[in-house]
């Protein structure tokens, strides 16, 4: 009984693998873009809440 439960996460793991690859590489691959995007994320959600701040002090709306 566990080696059919091994061959099913393998068949799964399987085919996850064929359907999300592509001509550019597999979805696993993207390790760089993924960091990067992250970085480009957080660059984001840091200049909002700066903006956020500033806008708060300078019009007196600060709890």
């Amino acid at each position: 009984m566990t080696s059919l439960k091994v061959a099913e996460e393998w068949m799964v793991d399987e085919l996850v693998h064929r359907e999300m690859s592509g001509h550019i590489g597999s979805w696993v691959d993207f390790k760089m873009e993924s960091y990067q995007v992250g970085g480009d994320i957080a660059t984001e959600l840091l200049g909002t809440l700066l903006d956020e701040t500033v806008a708060d002090l300078l019009t007196g709306s600060f709890l």
